[in-house]
């Protein structure tokens, strides 16, 4: 079992309110649990992007605010929901373009590792085949979160936007 895809970070929080949510959730067969957090995910309100708070909040945050603003919100609470029942999950971030005011345009998914593998899996939609779903990335990026991921065997922090865009030119 990958042991270091079950560590919290900054944006991926451990908390009793997310342990109590996880516990809600939990079902004895890890899909129906999985299924049970993405039908929760998407009951919450969706506000659509919002500048201000993108790549802010953490998963603690997004829980408390009962709303997401979008794939990076959501990505964030299920790898936190995951870890805190013990699923090693590790954040993927696809990108196909940085768009006018900085906006990404991609899309968040997870790798779950369960029956020793990884699934791909896609927080608000369930399991997947790929991460074409949404248009080919330019790029796809794995790692515990957005701040600190890897393409191929380079690590790539990336804390702030402008290296973000980088990448994708």
């Amino acid at each position: 079992m990958p042991l270091k895809y079950l560590d919290f970070t900054k944006y991926i929080t451990n908390s009793k309110e997310i342990l109590n949510l996880a516990n809600t959730l939990k079902s004895r067969k890890i899909s129906s649990t999985l299924t049970n957090i993405t039908e929760y995910l998407k009951s919450l309100p969706y506000t659509g992007y919002k500048k201000e708070l993108f790549r802010t909040r953490n998963s603690l945050e997004v829980l408390n605010s009962g709303f997401l603003t979008g794939c990076t919100d959501a990505g964030l609470l299920f790898c936190s929901l995951c870890k805190s029942l013990k699923i090693p999950v590790r954040y993927v971030e696809t990108i196909r373009s940085i768009e006018k005011g900085s906006q990404v345009a991609g899309h968040i998914f997870v790798d779950i590792y369960f029956t020793g593998k990884w699934h791909k899996y896609d927080p608000l939609v369930g399991p997947t085949k790929d991460y074409n779903v949404y248009g080919k990335p330019k790029i796809v990026l794995k790692g515990l979160d957005f701040t600190c991921l890897k393409k191929g065997q380079k690590i790539l922090c990336l804390d702030e936007l402008e290296k973000l865009k980088r990448l994708v030119e």
